[in-house]
């Protein structure tokens, strides 16, 4: 058992001498190279070493700062045994989230109260509202009745100024809470996370020393930009180099030093392998192996409208012939709009001719038609008036137009029957027809 209580005694003041041994240190970039592709940081730490086994945690490192670039420089006083990057989420400490939880808690538990008084007040509301219409045989006078109104009045506007009361103190208390939650994301956004390092080494004496660090941050560069000054027309003209940087640490640099630099500092000794590049070498065209789409030549079209020149109406069931070289080639007729359509043409000058009754045939001539395109015509036709001979009436006489009973031949009704089928006629007596009964009429 003693011997227990001693290994935890020895352990705990292991732990403690650890702890105090542990030097912290926040550091600040001092000078940046920048190059065409990142930016080499410089850092400059005063550090006072104790004798013996010591750790330094340097803080305030960007967080993508590449690990295997990380060098530190020193005295021969330092043996340094390892360099431990880590990241530091930078978050707020537990004591700011538990007063925060407190604080959120009350608030809820008020907002729990008023809602309970607004739900009984909504209630009672409903209650009076039902109870609204009086009711029974027993009639009330007029002072009574006034009373009765003079309450119900009275309290239904008592409980709407409590509902706005409560209403209001709801909304304050959410504007409570969401300034609350503002504050947090506020310290939480400035408490941004940062890369640290811890360096274990050992040192022979306590000493001080100005020790420097170095790496390598990839997100940041330069790209050049020229500027041209011309004073006037008798001077030259005058170049300005100018660098425009930028950086994505996620930090603010202030008061630093830069430059700039044209070096490839991710270069490394490693033999790089040659591409062959050939100079004007025929290269046979053995075909880009893609299918290569040509459009198909698709006959042209004519649409248009027939108007009247003078009305301007549209002309319906006009004649529409289009002739190559005097032959027909298409022909339509105008809708009741006076539109018309000719498709499937082939490319080239054609005649159109329209016509149509009162109207005066129009030909237009060297009508283009192109191959996949819709050539637009409209026509408006001229009326045609045509002068009438005089028309002379002659009256005739009754006499002319008369026929005589005598000259008109006569039958009777039995030569009638014998010339249709069925009928026997003897002697011009019908004698029977096929298909009747014998009880049926004769004639």
């Amino acid at each position: 058992m003693k011997s227990l209580l001693g290994f935890l005694l020895l352990f705990l003041s292991m732990l403690s001498m650890h702890a105090a041994d542990t030097i912290q240190y926040k550091v600040e970039v001092k000078n940046v190279r920048f190059f065409l592709e990142g930016a080499q940081l410089e850092y400059h730490i005063n550090a006072t070493f104790p004798k013996g086994d010591f750790v330094i945690r340097l803080s305030g490192l960007p967080t993508s700062i590449d690990p295997e670039s990380i060098r530190i420089t020193s005295s021969d006083k330092l043996r340094i045994h390892s360099i431990e990057p880590k990241i530091n989420t930078n978050q707020l400490k537990k004591s700011v989230y538990d007063s925060v939880a407190i604080e959120t808690e009350a608030i809820g538990k008020e907002k729990i109260n008023v809602n309970n008084q607004l739900q009984a007040l909504a209630e009672e509301l409903t209650f009076l509202k039902s109870n609204y219409n009086i009711k029974g045989t027993e009639t009330l006078a007029k002072e009574r009745l006034q009373l009765i109104a003079d309450f119900y009045g009275q309290r239904m506007l008592e409980i709407k100024k409590k509902q706005t009361q409560l209403n209001f103190e709801l909304e304050k208390l959410d504007d409570r809470l969401s300034k609350i939650n503002q504050r947090i994301a506020l310290r939480q956004q400035k408490n941004k996370p940062f890369a640290e390092l811890y360096v274990m080494g050992e040192s022979e004496i306590k000493f001080s020393e100005n020790i420097q660090l170095t790496c390598f941050l990839p997100n940041a560069g330069w790209y050049p930009v020229y500027d041209l000054f011309v004073d006037n027309t008798n001077e030259p003209m005058r170049l300005v180099h100018k660098a425009v940087i930028n950086q994505k640490s996620g930090q603010d640099w202030k008061n630093i030093k830069l430059g700039i630099s044209n070096a490839n500092p991710v270069q490394t000794n490693e033999k790089p392998e040659l591409v062959v590049w050939y100079t004007n070498q025929y290269k046979p065209n053995y075909g880009s192996g893609k299918r290569r789409f040509t459009e198909i030549e698709q006959p042209g079209s004519i649409k248009g409208k027939v108007t009247d020149a003078e009305t301007a109406e549209p002309v319906p069931f006009a004649n529409v012939i289009l002739e190559l070289e005097g032959s027909q080639v298409a022909a339509t007729t105008t809708d009741f709009d006076g539109n018309y359509s000719l498709k499937s043409v082939e490319t080239g000058n054609y005649d159109l001719i329209i016509s149509s009754i009162g109207y005066q045939k129009k030909v237009v001539s060297d009508v283009y038609v192109n191959a996949n395109r819709i050539t637009f015509l409209n026509i408006a036709l001229n009326g045609s008036y045509v002068q009438l001979d005089e028309v002379v009436v002659t009256n005739y006489s009754e006499r002319n137009n008369r026929v005589s009973n005598s000259r008109m031949a006569r039958r009777s009704a039995e030569s009638v029957a014998e010339t249709v089928g069925g009928v026997y006629a003897e002697d011009g007596d019908v004698k029977s027809v096929r298909g009747a009964r014998e009880e049926s009429t004769e004639y």
